[in-house]
């Protein structure tokens, strides 16, 4: 029997860089709290954009979104019980938390100072199940809408809720992701204290940085 799949995406603008123009589609997939198999990967222009900076050339590609997909990561049915139950606040809790594992790793390991996570707005899940575009995988290549609609006028109040600044992934940076998430390894204190004195100085808190 096939088991249930669950997808979903966060928008996030900004680029993905490299020294050479191959290797700009990234990708992983690792366990989450021994229950789930989490595959990442990113949404991007097919365009390859080159520059120049201190007489380096660099390509990039445009980001427009994070995808996600997890599934059992063995013969449990944790898949099944968060997609069938009639509260579905628990189901966000758990997309909200797989999300926030894989920004803190993007934004310390990557050192991005200004991407943080988003905040827990348990009273607005269904929003936020909305707005990831959250599907169901009944069986291979058939996904079902989980909130099929949200009122207009309820969106415009929140979307401003989860916006955040663009930000650059360099491929060197995403060799350290990518074995953080991995290998479920924590924050180094020292990546997080550099990019804690960068996010102090980004927003001109001198001082403090």
């Amino acid at each position: 029997m096939e088991h249930l799949k669950i997808k979903f995406s966060l928008n996030l603008s900004g680029h993905i860089e490299n020294k050479n123009h191959e290797n700009l589609n990234l990708s992983t997939e690792f366990k989450f709290k021994k229950k789930y198999i989490v595959k990442v990967d990113f949404d991007l222009d097919e365009k390859i954009h080159e520059y120049t900076s201190n007489k380096i050339k660099l390509y990039y590609k445009s980001l427009r979104k994070i995808n996600f997909e997890i599934k059992n990561s063995n013969k449990s049915s944790y898949i099944e019980i968060l997609a069938y139950t009639k509260n579905k606040s628990e189901l966000y809790k758990i997309l909200l938390n797989i999300i926030n594992y894989v920004l803190s790793h993007i934004r310390n390991d990557g050192f991005i100072p200004y991407l943080d996570k988003i905040p827990l707005q348990e009273d607005k899940f269904l929003y936020h199940l909305y707005e990831w575009n959250t599907k169901i995988g009944l069986k291979k290549n058939t996904w079902i809408e989980l909130v099929k609609y949200y009122p207009d006028f309820l969106v415009e109040t929140l979307i401003n809720s989860t916006r955040f600044k663009p930000i650059t992934i360099k491929t060197d940076r995403w060799a350290y992701i990518e074995k953080a998430l991995k290998y479920s390894l924590p924050i180094l204190f020292q990546y997080e204290l550099i990019v804690n004195v960068y996010e102090f100085t980004w927003n001109n808190n001198y001082r403090i940085a």
